[in-house]
């Protein structure tokens, strides 16, 4: 399986992290990794409809579909890759979780170069 990272994120001391996107007539995921723990595959389609393959808009609205809360209030990295397999991914926010309002995170993107693909 080739991966694509997407974003890292780097908090400063947190508690919560939550993944929100809206849901799609076909193959959409995102893959994310929580301070280096097991990946967990983030599953974007909305299986209430049959596959459309020619794209379209959501046919669910953005909501939290993957989150992490209770965690120990220290820096966390948040990795979010796509995958090959599947055909897109789609992010609307990401909502993090201070303990305290003093609080900090840096976001990075890179793109990486596949081959048979463009970037």
């Amino acid at each position: 399986m080739l991966s694509l990272l997407i974003c890292q994120l780097t908090a400063r001391k947190g508690v919560s992290v939550f993944f929100l996107a809206p849901l799609w007539p076909y193959r959409v995921a995102a893959f994310v990794t929580l301070d280096g723990n097991v990946t967990s595959v983030i599953d974007l389609q909305d299986h209430r409809f049959s596959e459309n393959h020619d794209g379209g808009p959501e046919s669910d609205t953005s909501a939290v579909r993957w989150g992490v809360s209770g965690l120990a209030n220290v820096e966390h990295t948040l990795f979010i890759t796509f995958s090959t397999g599947w055909d897109w991914l789609v992010l609307d926010a990401l909502q993090y979780v201070p303990n305290s309002l003093l609080c900090w995170f840096e976001v990075s993107t890179e793109t990486q170069i596949h081959p048979g693909r463009r970037s």
